[in-house]
């Protein structure tokens, strides 16, 4: 875990923002993707990638895209940590930085709809717990 300060954090949005859009549409694909793959796989079981069946060749590539957006999103993921973030929600765009507040660590809190950092909590206690900046 590493510990970022505010300035870093606030500095670490703007180069943020494009990655979390990224991450998103990734993984709306990705999810698709695997239901996909999911119903074929539960319509053929294990004869689906054994024996060739018309929804043989769909399932490889569903296989195949699915491990694509897999890569992919591993690769955002890692680029979200070298800011100093970690995501708790890719479809809402919600990223946590770990930062001291005194000798407590806390959690400066992100959501990709907001136009700037403005929010922390405490480890315990999440989103819910939000409170503004300025009791930081």
């Amino acid at each position: 875990m590493r510990h970022v300060s505010l300035a870093e954090a606030q500095a670490a949005i703007p180069r943020l923002k494009p990655l979390l859009a990224e991450l998103r549409d990734a993984y709306h694909e990705w999810r698709w993707r695997r239901e996909e793959l999911a119903e074929l796989q539960a319509v053929h079981g294990d004869a689906l990638f054994t024996q060739e069946l018309p929804d043989s060749a769909d399932a490889r590539r569903l296989r195949d895209e699915v491990a694509a957006l897999t890569v992919r999103i591993d690769g955002i993921l890692a680029r979200v940590d070298e800011l100093g973030a970690e995501v708790k929600d890719p479809l809402l765009g919600l990223v946590d930085f770990y930062a001291l507040r005194g000798e407590e660590t806390v959690l400066l809190c992100y959501r990709d709809d907001e136009p700037a950092l403005a929010h922390w909590h405490t480890l315990t206690s999440g989103f819910a717990g939000r409170r503004p900046l300025s009791e930081y």
